[in-house]
């Protein structure tokens, strides 16, 4: 008996052209796993609505007919109609600005089954926002939401539905917890090639080599999952002979099968990469004696790194961006970074001189604000902080944006106890159930004393001024340009968001872009 899977991951409601490129590893390394458990008794295939949607413009995704049209093609070209071999639809609603996506495609599924355009599949759903609020999905058709990680669940629900040889869905959705791996070996080494016909359309590939994250930063949703876990499982990494083997792997993967690549380069998307500073460093060094033609991209926390790392790092040609987050010790206390903030910026400070003095980066810092309880003097002590680097003549970037309320994270799950500390005010709850509300996440109050439009025009104000003070330090022509497209984009998408506020408070704003 042979069993179909089809793996979806939806495209996003509204583009972010970024997150369009980031190879969707996930999907991959949960069906190397079930093509390794069970062979040649299921066949899997994929249908990538990102992709489809970059290589089929200027059709709408949006529209609910063409995702119906999509998908039934899809599955009249690759998946036998035999009512005997059962069908899996499994779909990964990886972030929330996929939801409206993932609810019209099962709409789309729904439908054609009623209709017998298709034959009735078996639904499961996972991924961050259906772990989060799986009762967003209710009646919509889903058997199965999964939350959390969706191997071992997955491979029993595909092996239970082949061994039925039908498939008999659920009158109602079922939640389940998804079993814990804790040890990360038993994937295979992942099979990139089976991600086909998308793959090679890929600007660049990506890997994980760890999971989970022990730290409890209060925006972050890998603490929510986190809490889904026994303490000894909040990290868990491959062994370093397999670390090794995965990072050559992705190499010659890339080398042999992308064909639109833009620089070559590997994302290592662990949520937070070496929290075990000596499997970090032994994998590490691994890669600089290897000397890959490739650069290699990591985040992970300041309090993870010490000077002498940064001369392997420089050797491995590893890019880090650490999550600074800010520099008020006050918001750094509130956010959960460290409880030790003093000491905690005065590790950067180093870091960034050391990566100075030895030609290594440039470092990225990410930036948040607007969190709740921020004020303006928070702001000033971030970016007088950020100034006092550039001016001592250190080259770094950033990625600065204002904190995004996302299902999870703390102020999603406590906003009273928000509003009454701190006076945060958040417009938009739901923001991802509507199209056109799925940028307004940011747009909350901070705290009594900071409205958004006054957080955005002071933080407009000093991240504009920051960047020019930039340019003017840097003798990089590639950073002079891209600070200069950094103004233009902060002015650009600040003032969009000022406008949506106006239509809230009924203020006239004037501000223009800088």
């Amino acid at each position: 008996m042979t069993g179909h899977l089809l793996f979806i991951f939806p495209h996003l409601a509204i583009p972010f052209h970024s997150f369009e490129k980031e190879f969707p590893v996930h999907i991959v390394y949960i069906a190397s796993f079930i093509q390794e458990k069970l062979g040649n008794a299921v066949d899997i295939k994929f249908l990538d609505l990102v992709m489809e949607r970059i290589m089929h413009q200027p059709m709408n995704y949006n529209d609910p007919d063409v995702i119906k049209r999509v998908l039934k093609e899809k599955i009249d070209k690759d998946i036998p109609a035999k009512q005997s071999e059962p069908l899996i639809i499994a779909i990964s609603c990886y972030t929330s600005y996929q939801y409206l996506s993932t609810v019209k495609i099962l709409k789309a599924i729904r439908d054609l089954a009623e209709e017998k355009a298709i034959q009735k599949p078996f639904v499961v759903l996972g991924g961050y926002h259906p772990t989060v609020v799986p009762h967003d999905f209710d009646n919509l058709g889903v058997d199965y939401v999964v939350k959390g990680e969706g191997e071992i669940s997955l491979l029993e629900i595909v092996s239970a539905c082949i061994a039925r040889g039908t498939v008999e869905g659920h009158d109602q959705m079922h939640v389940i917890a998804g079993k814990i791996l804790k040890n990360l070996d038993e994937i295979p080494l992942t099979r990139y090639e089976i991600y086909q016909p998308y793959l090679e359309l890929y600007p660049r590939l990506s890997l994980a080599l760890s999971r989970g994250c022990p730290r409890a930063c209060v925006f972050c949703l890998e603490q929510y999952l986190a809490g889904m876990k026994e303490p000894e499982d909040r990290w868990r990494s491959f062994s370093i002979p397999r670390a090794k083997q995965e990072i050559e792997n992705v190499v010659k993967t890339s080398d042999l099968w992308l064909r639109n690549v833009e620089e070559k380069l590997v994302g290592i998307y662990d949520p937070i990469f070496g929290y075990n500073l000596s499997w970090r460093e032994q994998v590490v060094r691994f890669m600089a004696e290897k000397r890959f033609p490739y650069k290699f991209w990591c985040e992970t926390r300041i309090d993870t790194i010490k000077q002498d790392h940064l001369p392997i790092f420089k050797d491995a040609n590893l890019q880090i961006m650490l999550g600074l987050e800010t520099a008020s010790p006050r918001m750094l206390t509130l956010m959960n970074k460290t409880r030790q903030p003093q000491q905690y910026l005065d590790r950067l400070r180093k870091i960034m001189a050391q990566s100075s003095q030895i030609g290594y980066g440039p470092i990225v810092l990410n930036l948040v604000c607007n969190f709740p309880g921020e004020d303006l003097a928070s702001i000033d002590e971030t970016f007088d902080f950020l100034t006092s680097l550039t001016r001592a003549g250190i080259v770094f970037t950033t990625t600065g944006h204002f904190y995004h309320m996302h299902p999870g994270d703390n102020l999603y799950l406590e906003p009273d106890r928000w509003e009454r500390e701190y006076g945060t005010k958040v417009y938009f709850k739901h923001w991802w159930g509507d199209e056109a509300t799925l940028s307004n996440g940011c747009i909350i109050d901070a705290s009594r004393s900071l409205d958004f439009k006054t957080a955005s025009i002071a933080y407009r104000e000093k991240i504009c001024n920051f960047y020019k003070d930039s340019m003017d330090k840097t003798t990089d022509v590639r950073y002079k340009f891209a600070f200069l497209k950094k103004i233009k984009a902060e002015g650009e998408r600040i003032e969009r968001n000022l406008h949506v506020y106006e239509s809230l408070v009924g203020n006239k704003i004037t501000a223009t872009a800088t």
